[in-house]
């Protein structure tokens, strides 16, 4: 049975972190079939691209000056099929000493 479709979308504000996310995201590919959008603010002027890993990633440029809601929105708009989840640039992974 092919997995699930799941659209990862998250708001980067902080682009430094997109390679924890992804590191995190990695056991979900097992479960669901994901494409991960990250919006990116198109005022914030010129903004270094992670080089992922992930499989299909889709880095997309919000009009206008809208962050974070605005950005989620933005991209919820080019989601046709699937479960969506939001995935903020700031939701870091708390590593267990276990």
């Amino acid at each position: 049975m092919k997995p699930k479709l799941a659209v990862i979308i998250t708001p980067c504000a902080r682009p430094q972190n997109l390679s924890l996310l992804e590191a995190a995201l990695e056991p979900a590919r097992e479960l669901f079939d994901l494409r991960w959008l990250v919006v990116h603010d198109c005022l914030s002027g010129p903004c270094e691209i992670a080089l992922l890993r992930f499989g299909e990633v889709y880095h997309v440029r919000c009009p206008g000056s809208s962050v974070g809601h605005g950005q989620v929105e933005f991209a919820h708009g080019m989601v046709r099929e699937g479960w969506v989840w939001r995935f903020d640039d700031d939701n870091l992974p708390v590593r267990s000493e276990h």
